[in-house]
């Protein structure tokens, strides 16, 4: 099982993501190449605007899901885990997770179109997100929403992940197995 590295400020979807000289740009870039256990690890720093919208398809199994990791970039690999990385979509942007995935200490910033997807793979799959922020950005959309899975075969875990809403009228839909918390 390989280790991939993402950091934005220079890192490059033409490299391998074999180190942090080496490391992908996008975390997009990196699912392109990761396979069922690898685990990513996304320097602390990184702030990625990606486009619209912003598919995350991970090729993950629900044996071998793929890990992405917010991590210090000081060491190779990383000693500590961080809660400072960003991906963003741009615009109207909305945000598509697919895919079986374990994220650690990411926010996810939809655009203002205000929609995410979480597991919209209707063969199954399972997302975990801990210590993560889903955020929709001020200004967007009224009718902004989460939308978590299409169907029982699909799983989603939330550990300490926050939800941040630009308007009170947006809000959060469940249809798939859903655990919630701390």
């Amino acid at each position: 099982m390989a280790i991939l590295y993402v950091r934005s400020t220079d890192g490059n979807n033409a490299d391998n993501g074999s180190t942090w000289a080496l490391a992908k740009a996008t975390l997009a870039g990196a699912f392109a190449v990761a396979n069922a256990g690898d685990t990513i690890y996304i320097s602390q720093v990184h702030a990625e605007v990606g486009g619209s919208p912003l598919n995350l398809t991970s090729f993950g199994s629900a044996s071998n899901p793929i890990r992405v990791l917010c991590a210090n970039d000081s060491a190779n690999p990383p000693t500590a885990l961080a809660t400072t990385a960003t991906v963003s979509a741009t615009g109207g942007g909305t945000i598509a997770f697919t895919g079986f995935t374990y994220y650690y200490g990411i926010t996810f910033s939809s655009g203002s179109g205000a929609l995410f997807n979480v597991n919209t793979d209707a063969s199954g799959g399972s997302a975990f997100f801990e210590s993560c922020v889903l955020k929709v950005p001020t200004g967007s959309s009224s009718s902004g929403k989460f939308t978590f899975g299409a169907n029982q075969n699909q799983y989603v875990t939330l550990r300490n992940t926050q939800f941040s809403f630009a308007n009170a009228s947006q809000l959060i839909q469940i249809h798939c197995a859903f655990t919630w918390t701390g």
